[in-house]
């Protein structure tokens, strides 16, 4: 990676726009790997509100973005692929301006360089170890009972409960996921598997960046798991995003078999891995 071995400088960017602006080269060059940041980027330019924004850019000796990091109060602190010198010089400067960072998540590597530069005040846990996967050749899974359909502004509260129930199930901090309902549903990004009218599972997308669309969330009720559902409603989100990407993404906890079976038998395999920290 270009200026891994000059000096490098971190700084705030004043606004998403400027952000995506900034850092369209290094997004194009690591597109899988920036997608996450890329994704929240967009949906704050597109009007999405949080109490606090942070973007960084890290540049090298000749202002070359080499690096790249943003965070939206409650969540962690995501990052891009960067230089070890790039990340010790986050971690500086993410000490002095955003010292209440709650955690990290990234590329194992650059999750270490920046926990060793902000050093032993920030002790850490892993909390989560996620499979970077993405569609090769898709494989639609077995039909099923049911149907997919669109979820609709009228049942973003049970939408919620799902949501916090999702949050539950899968170990995560719990936070408000109303505001993420509510946007993705007035994008047409979350999908409901029914079946006899109820639903059963759920899948949802990020907005398209890039060429490239990320599912997620995908939930199963416990009580009609191991029936296919989860396989239906994610292969009905991955025919729906084919015809608008070049890509098609998604994150899976690496410790869950059954789920990363699922997605492999739908033709995803794993590029990458990421690493979520918790700060202390």
């Amino acid at each position: 990676m270009p200026g891994s071995d000059t000096a490098m400088r971190a700084v705030t960017v004043g606004s998403a726009q400027q952000f995506l602006a900034q850092t369209e080269q290094l997004r194009g060059e690591e597109p899988l790997l920036t997608n996450l940041i890329g994704t929240v980027a967009a949906s704050v330019a597109a009007g999405r509100r949080y109490d606090t924004c942070f973007w960084w850019v890290v540049r090298d000796d000749a202002d070359r973005v080499v690096g790249c990091a943003c965070r939206t109060t409650p969540y962690p602190l995501v990052l891009s692929p960067m230089p070890p010198a790039a990340a010790a010089a986050l971690a500086e400067q993410v000490a002095l301006i955003d010292p209440a960072v709650p955690g990290v998540t990234g590329p194992g590597s650059v999750v270490d360089g920046l926990l060793a530069g902000l050093g032993p005040s920030r002790p850490h846990r892993v909390q989560l170890r996620e499979f970077v996967k993405t569609l090769q050749a898709y494989v639609p899974p077995p039909p099923v009972p049911g149907r997919a359909r669109l979820a609709t502004r009228d049942q973003i509260d049970e939408l919620i409960e799902w949501f916090e129930q999702f949050q539950h199930d899968a170990g995560l901090a719990a936070r408000d996921p109303r505001p993420t309902v509510v946007t993705q549903v007035e994008n047409q990004a979350l999908t409901w598997w029914e079946v006899d009218g109820r639903p059963v599972a759920l899948a949802g997308h990020a907005p398209v960046v890039d060429g490239i669309g990320r599912i997620g969330p995908v939930f199963t009720l416990a009580a009609h798991r191991r029936h296919g559902y989860g396989a239906a409603v994610t292969g009905a989100v991955v025919a729906a995003l084919l015809p608008r990407c070049t890509t098609v993404l998604l994150f899976t906890d690496a410790s869950n078999s059954t789920s990363n079976g699922v997605y492999e038998r739908l033709g995803f395999v794993t590029v990458a891995e990421f690493v979520e920290v918790a700060l202390e």
